[in-house]
């Protein structure tokens, strides 16, 4: 009798080390997929560009995939949208009759 009770507390204790064994290995993939996500999150934060006002693109400076940029460099110009713009241009003396101060460009 002394000899199972003495086996059923080894195969316990064999059984709670492989469980402990198993639960570490367990943690460190936690938290090395963590870390994973942590990166992949925020490269993809740094990948995305967000304009701090409505409006369409113009003159678009890269358009290469991968590309990389230096801190500071403009990407884009953006043209706000539902504002006002001022044109500034020069015209060919035949064209005046065709324009008009204050006129809608379309």
């Amino acid at each position: 009798l002394n000899e199972y009770a003495q086996r059923e507390r080894d195969e316990t204790l064999k059984f709670r080390r492989d469980a402990q064994e198993q639960m570490g290995k367990a943690e460190q993939e936690v938290a090395r997929n963590r870390e994973l996500m942590t990166q992949a999150s925020d490269q993809a934060r740094r990948t995305e560009l967000q304009s701090p006002i409505d409006g369409q693109v113009k003159n678009l400076r890269f358009n290469t995939v991968g590309g990389v940029l230096k801190p500071g460099e403009t990407v884009m110009e953006i043209v706000p949208a539902n504002e006002k713009l001022i044109v500034e241009a020069r015209l060919n003396p035949r064209d005046r009759g065709y324009v008009e101060s204050g006129r809608a460009p379309w």
